[in-house]
């Protein structure tokens, strides 16, 4: 590939030339693509697919870039391929790991790695609902600086944090903090075996 004319012509894209001009590019950064696709790893995605689809997509993606943040067209080609190739690596992942689940008969995928999260089913928000509310219940009998703590801890804070926001020492907030854990976790105890 001519990274000079490369860059021309994306220049001439960007100015409005027509879409012969955009398909020959393309064609032309072709054969670049197919180098990247080896070097950077991307074996997976088959040749066909770089050919009809995402040579096409990833020089579109480095015009506009190109336009955006004006770098040479050639440096825009390259990452934007490298990004095309790792979304279509996604997809074939996310593919494989469905299919290779129904093979194995795994109903939640949220126990397979890389397949994320899925929102929660009514039963399950139903269930957590009813423990915050539990929760909160349990904290209500408790004193004022006992629910701070708990509070406090939950929004993430450290114990020397907690000293210093509500005055008092270290060793004071771990002890009220742990006792009233303890308190919670046996009330949730007694809630859950009845």
């Amino acid at each position: 590939m001519d990274f000079e004319i490369a860059n021309n012509y994306a220049k001439q894209i960007e100015q409005g030339a027509d879409a012969e001009l955009h398909q020959k590019l393309a064609n032309m950064c072709t054969s670049y693509l197919l180098y990247l696709r080896k070097k950077l790893g991307f074996h997976c995605i088959p040749i066909k697919e770089i050919t009809r689809e995402l040579a096409i997509d990833a020089v579109s993606d480095a015009i506009m870039v190109q336009e955006r943040r004006n770098l040479p067209f050639t440096i825009c080609l390259h990452n934007t391929f490298r990004d095309r190739c790792r979304q279509r690596v996604r997809i074939i992942r996310e593919q494989n790991t469905i299919g290779i689940m129904g093979e194995c008969d795994i109903a939640d995928s949220s126990l397979v790695i890389g397949m994320g999260t899925h929102a929660p089913s009514a039963e399950t928000k139903v269930q957590n609902a009813e423990q915050i509310e539990l929760a909160n219940a349990i904290l209500d009998n408790h004193d004022r600086f006992s629910k701070k703590v708990i509070y406090q801890k939950m929004k993430g804070s450290t114990y020397p944090e907690m000293a210093d926001i509500f005055s008092s020492t270290l060793n004071e907030c771990k002890r009220v903090y742990w006792h009233d854990i303890t308190h919670i976790r046996k009330k949730f105890g007694q809630n859950y075996v009845n």
